[in-house]
């Protein structure tokens, strides 16, 4: 009889604890951290062509998704950021970003170059910004030690 109780609280024990991992594990997915912006070494952006194809705001989050190329540049070992700049302090911070494979951005292109892996998106969620105020979206990514920002012409609130 007694072991028929403990069964219905190793469950609930269970389910709590996988409820509690899927939690830590979805806001490590939405990571925001502070960069230091003003020592990072800047490059022209001449040679950089990009696209937004989706950039929605609800009043809790904000989510972008495009693409971004140097040209004549292979998009292997890219890393792609997201950073929201608060417009009033100027504290800079990294939201985490994923790579989307974009074969039509190759085939668009025209070139020999492989652009397959030039896709991004990022989900950000407000309440992780540290700061209240107005944001300033910037496109970042690293190639080879070449630091590149993309300033884009979206402005959220906190």
């Amino acid at each position: 009889m007694k072991k028929q109780l403990y069964i219905p609280w190793i469950l609930v024990s269970i389910i709590f604890i996988s409820m509690i991992v899927l939690i830590i594990y979805s806001l490590d997915a939405v990571k925001i951290t502070k960069i230091d912006f003003e020592n990072l070494l800047k490059k022209d952006t001449n040679n950089v062509e990009y696209f937004i194809d989706e950039y929605t705001e609800s009043s809790r989050s904000v989510f972008i998704r495009g693409w971004i190329i140097e040209k004549n540049i292979h998009t292997k070992n890219l890393s792609y950021n997201i950073l929201c700049k608060n417009i009033n302090s100027g504290n800079v911070y990294a939201i985490k970003t994923f790579i989307e494979q974009r074969k039509d951005v190759t085939e668009t292109m025209n070139s020999k170059n492989n652009y397959d892996l030039s896709g991004f998106n990022s989900k950000i969620l407000k309440f992780l910004l540290p700061e209240d105020g107005e944001y300033k979206l910037i496109l970042y990514f690293h190639h080879n030690d070449k630091n590149i920002f993309v300033d884009l012409p979206y402005v959220f609130y906190k």
